[in-house]
C-alpha cells in the first residue's frame, strides 16, 4: 500500500499570492517549536477504540517547557482500521495514522476520519499554545490513476494556518487544490476547507524515509503548513474511490512530521491565508468538519490520454483484450521459505495480460489468504534493461489486483523475471518462522523479524501454449494471413 494523502488555485490569486507571499511567508522562517516525531515516545495509541488517542510525548519545546501532542478523533465522527495497532504512531521519523476503505461502507468504514491534533504540557497535562511551528504531509499519492481506484486527500480549513507551501509550485505540484464546496478559487470563501487531492500513482518503494531528505517526487507529493499561537487544529484525511465499486479495498497511510526538507521550504511556492477576522490564538477546534461534498474530485487535468492498459486500463477491458490463460507460461523457479505459492486457478496470483518478444504484461493478485489480509507484499522487476523497480503494498485484502507491470524480456531468450516476496504477522499463523526469506533491498523494507516468505518467477514473453497462440492470432486477425 501505497498511502493517500489539493485545491486548484486561479492564475490571478496566485499572481497575487505569490507576490505577497514571497515577501510575507512565514513559513521560510525559523519556527519556536521543531516537533520531532523521530524522538518523541508514544506513550498511547489506542486511537481505534471509542475515546482513544496517539499520544507523542516530548514532541518538542515551547519556552522551555516540554509539551506533547495527542491526536483524538473529533467527537460525533468515526474512525476505522483494523490495522491502527500496528501501523498507527510512529514510522521512523514520521508520525503515521492508518485508515481503511472497506467495500460496505460499514461502521464508519467509508476511509473518512476527522483528528484533532492537540498540544498539552507535559507536566501539567494544560491545553499549550505553541508560538509557532511548522506541520507537514507527505505521499499524497494513490493506488491507481483510474476513476476507481482508491485517492487520498486532505481537508483542512487554512484559515488555521499563516501559509502552506507546495513544490515547486502550486502548477507543478503533484498535490492539486480545490474548495470542498466544488470551486476552484483559492482561497476557499469564509467556513470552506481546502482540499489537497493526490493526482499521481505511487506505489510503497517511492516513500519517503527521511523529512529532510526528500527526492523531487517526494517533495512534488508533500504539503508544509505552518502556524502561529494554535493550541488545536483539525484535518481530516480521505481514503476512498470517487465511484461506487472500487477495484480494491484496504488501507492507508497518512505520513505527516514537523520537520521539512530545506529545498521544499526555500523553493517551494508559499500561498498565505487570507487575514484573519479575529487574531486571538486558537484554544480548541472552532467547529466540526462539513459534510462530505457529493461531487467527486475533477480528473487530473495532466492525465496521459494514451496510457497503456498496464498503467490506468479499466477492467472491463480484460473481456476483449486478454489472451487465455496458459499455467505453463508462469514458472516457479525458486523460492525461500516454506509457504506455498497459489496453486494456478481461476485467479492466479500473476496472471498475463499480454506478450511479446521484448515485453511481457501481468497482472499481480493477492490469492494467498482468503480469512484476512496480508500486511505487505514486495515486488521487483526490469521495467528495462537499465531500470530495477521494487516495490510495495500493504494491507493487501484477497482478490485484490494490487498492481498490473511491465516487465522487460531477456534479449537472448524470450523470458521475464520477478520476484514476489509476502511479509505477514506471525500472530496470524499465515507464515511461520520457517519463511525466513529477504526483501529485495531496494523496496526499502522497515520491518524486522516479520515472517518473510520469496518466490522468484520466470515468465515467458511468447506463450508455451499452442491454443493460446492460435486464439491471440484470431484476436490479432491472424486468421486473413
Amino acid at each position: 500500500m501505497k498511502t493517500s494523502y489539493s485545491i486548484t488555485a486561479l492564475s490571478l490569486f496566485l499572481s497575487v499570492s505569490s507576490s505577497l507571499g514571497e515577501e510575507n511567508c512565514f513559513g521560510r522562517e525559523e519556527v519556536a517549536t521543531k516537533l520531532d516525531f523521530f524522538n518523541s515516545v508514544v506513550t498511547t495509541n489506542t486511537l481505534q477504540e471509542p475515546g482513544g488517542i496517539i499520544k507523542y510525548e516530548d514532541i518538542g519545546f515551547v519556552r522551555d517547557r516540554k509539551v506533547d501532542l495527542v491526536v483524538s478523533v473529533v467527537e460525533g465522527t468515526t474512525y476505522y482500521s483494523d490495522r491502527a495497532d500496528v501501523r498507527n504512531g510512529k514510522k521512523g521519523e514520521f508520525g503515521q495514522i492508518n485508515i481503511m476503505k472497506k467495500e460496505n461502507d460499514n461502521k464508519g468504514q467509508d476511509g473518512t476520519a476527522d483528528f484533532n491534533f492537540c498540544f498539552y504540557d507535559h507536566e501539567t497535562e494544560e491545553l499549550a499554545t505553541v508560538d509557532s511551528f511548522r506541520f507537514s504531509f507527505y505521499d499524497i499519492d494513490e493506488r491507481n490513476e483510474a476513476d476507481d481506484g482508491i485517492k487520498e486527500k486532505i481537508r483542512f480549513d487554512t484559515n488555521q494556518v499563516t501559509d502552506f507551501i507546495l513544490y515547486p509550485n502550486e502548477q507543478e505540484s503533484e498535490v492539486i487544490l480545490s474548495c470542498e464546496d466544488g470551486t476552484t478559487a483559492v482561497p476557499c470563501a469564509d467556513g470552506v476547507r481546502t482540499v489537497f487531492h493526490s493526482s499521481t500513482k505511487g506505489t510503497g518503494g517511492d516513500n519517503p524515509t527521511d523529512p529532510t531528505t526528500l527526492t523531487e517526487q517526494q517533495k512534488k507529493r508533500s504539503v508544509a503548513l505552518t502556524f502561529k499561537d494554535t493550541s488545536c487544529f483539525t484535518i481530516t484525511f480521505d481514503h476512498y474511490c470517487g465511484v461506487d465499486k472500487c477495484r480494491w479495498y484496504g488501507g492507508g497511510n497518512f505520513l505527516f512530521s514537523g520537520n521539512a526538507d530545506e529545498q521544499f521550504i526555500d523553493e517551494g511556492e508559499c500561498v498565505t491565508s487570507p487575514p484573519k477576522v479575529t487574531s486571538s490564538p486558537t484554544v480548541s477546534p472552532t467547529m466540526n468538519p462539513t459534510k462530505e461534498p457529493t461531487a467527486s474530485p475533477t480528473k487530473n487535468p495532466t492525465m496521459d490520454p494514451t496510457s497503456k492498459l498496464v498503467e490506468n486500463g479499466a477492467d472491463e477491458d480484460d473481456d476483449f483484450f486478454l489472451p487465455p490463460i496458459c499455467p505453463d507460461d508462469v514458472k516457479l523457479i525458486k523460492q525461500v521459505g516454506i509457504t506455498a505459492f497459489p496453486e494456478f486457478k481461476k485467479t492466479p496470483a500473476v496472471k498475463i495480460i499480454s506478450q511479446d518478444t521484448s515485453t511481457v504484461t501481468v497482472k499481480l493478485q493477492q490469492t494467498w489468504m482468503e480469512s484476512t489480509m496480508i500486511d505487505s507484499i514486495y515486488y521487483e522487476y526490469k521495467e528495462n534493461v537499465f531500470d530495477l523497480k521494487c516495490y510495495e503494498v500493504a494491507d493487501v485484502d484477497l482478490n485484490t489486483t494490487y498492481d498490473t507491470i511491465t516487465i522487460q524480456c531477456n534479449v537472448m531468450n524470450p523470458t521475464a523475471y520477478l520476484e514476489i516476496c509476502v511479509a505477514d504477522d506471525i500472530t496470524k499463523e499465515f507464515l511461520t518462522l520457517e519463511d525466513d526469506g529477504t526483501v529485495p533491498k531496494c523496496c526499502h523494507s522497515t520491518e524486522e523479524n516479520i515472517p518473510t516468505v520469496c518466490y522468484s518467477l520466470e515468465i515467458n514473453c511468447v506463450t508455451g501454449c499452442a491454443e493460446t497462440a492460435s486464439r491471440r492470432n484470431l484476436l490479432r486477425g491472424g486468421f486473413f494471413s
